[in-house]
């Protein structure tokens, strides 16, 4: 995955746990929804991730150096309160490839955590040091606002990359009315 930009390597970065699932189904998009679930669910594993990674260029008065824990504490709880709909993404970009109780076994055995445990690799493949400061002050911007804001802004830098034609790092497609989004 070549990523140029560092918004896009910051969006890329949250949404990496989705990549397997959905490079499993070619066709499958994804809602709006969805795709924000996805994103609030994996981002409490993937701020630890980017705390880790970026902490020797992470500024002083950084929201992820926060001792308190303030940005994670609000981000888990978006998270648990987006899980229905990430899974509900999760399973339907299984859902060409899968059959009835394959999905089954599937839904039974993903967690939040899981997504988790599957991001934080990816981040640290993908994070360069010199993406750090741009990821810090994203976040610094974001800090404030809902956690919700965060995975709008995701879907919205999703479907603007689909408009563009950039699909070719994408492992997903957003639905419109039932359809991916084309350019």
């Amino acid at each position: 995955m070549t990523l140029r930009h560092p918004i896009a390597l910051a969006a890329a970065a949250m949404l990496g746990c989705c990549a397997t699932a959905a490079q499993a189904a070619e066709q499958t998009c994804l809602t709006r929804s969805q795709l924000s679930g996805l994103v609030l669910v994996a981002a409490p594993a993937a701020l630890t991730a980017v705390r880790q990674q970026c902490s020797s260029v992470l500024a002083a008065n950084s929201p992820l150096r926060d001792p308190a824990g303030r940005l994670t504490a609000a981000y888990e709880a978006a998270a648990k309160e987006a899980w229905p709909r990430a899974k509900e993404g999760l399973l339907s970009a299984t859902a060409s490839k899968a059959n009835e109780a394959e999905r089954k076994r599937i839904a039974s055995a993903m967690t939040p955590d899981l997504v988790g445990t599957m991001l934080a690799p990816f981040i640290a493949k993908v994070l360069s040091p010199d993406a750090c400061p741009v990821v810090d002050h994203v976040m610094t911007l974001l800090a404030p606002l809902p956690p919700a804001n965060f995975g709008e802004l995701v879907v919205m830098l999703a479907e603007l990359g689909e408009k563009r034609g950039k699909q070719e790092d994408s492992p997903f497609h957003l639905c419109r009315e039932g359809a991916p989004i084309r350019p």
